[in-house]
């Protein structure tokens, strides 16, 4: 009987936190000059913040922030091939750009290694990794996430700041760039 009802109270939290983890989503849209935009559905509540960048021909970056949940910071900047060079976002190119940044990190970061992991958009296939930061300054996020995935023609980079380690740090992060495609 105790197990039976260790299983039902088992059942009725995940039931109660299912729906907590649908948040309503309003789907957006930024321009990308040259490229159309980028649509992503952003969570109701969250602040999306659009960083131009400092040269006029360099993309602008798009800065997430959620109101609620593990506090982080998503920064999404969708890149065209300068040189409309074919192949420029497939999974291939997209693993050894990322697989090359992951390197960089990680003879800075606490972790000796750090796997890639997968994460799907409906354009297709990317890779992310994450690092610890061995020694953040007073107010800077410890852990760094970073990756890329497809959406059309361009090849959307982000990069998640978080105080919490992932995955938990990153999940509402890569559940949104799970949305990412591009509009012409």
């Amino acid at each position: 009987m105790r197990s039976r009802s260790i299983g039902i109270a088992l059942v009725t939290m995940v039931l109660a936190t299912a729906g907590w983890a649908q948040k309503p989503a309003e789907t957006k849209q930024f321009p990308v000059p040259g490229h159309g935009r980028l649509q992503v559905a952003v969570p109701a509540g969250w602040t999306v913040e659009t960083r131009q960048a400092p040269k006029a021909d360099l993309p602008s970056t798009f800065l997430f922030t959620p109101v609620s949940g593990p506090a982080f910071r998503l920064l999404v900047t969708p890149l065209g091939s300068p040189t409309g060079e074919p192949g420029f976002n497939t999974p291939d190119w997209i693993k050894t750009q990322i697989s090359r940044i992951r390197d960089l990190r990680l003879r800075v970061g606490i972790e000796k290694e750090a796997p890639l992991h997968e994460i799907r958009s409906k354009a297709g296939l990317g890779y992310w990794f994450s690092v610890t930061d061995p020694a953040p300054k007073p107010g800077e996020y410890e852990h760094l996430t970073q990756g890329a995935l497809p959406a059309g023609d361009l090849c959307v980079s982000f990069t998640v700041l978080t105080h919490v380690a992932p995955p938990e740090g990153v999940a509402d992060a890569l559940a949104l760039l799970a949305t990412v495609e591009q509009v012409k």
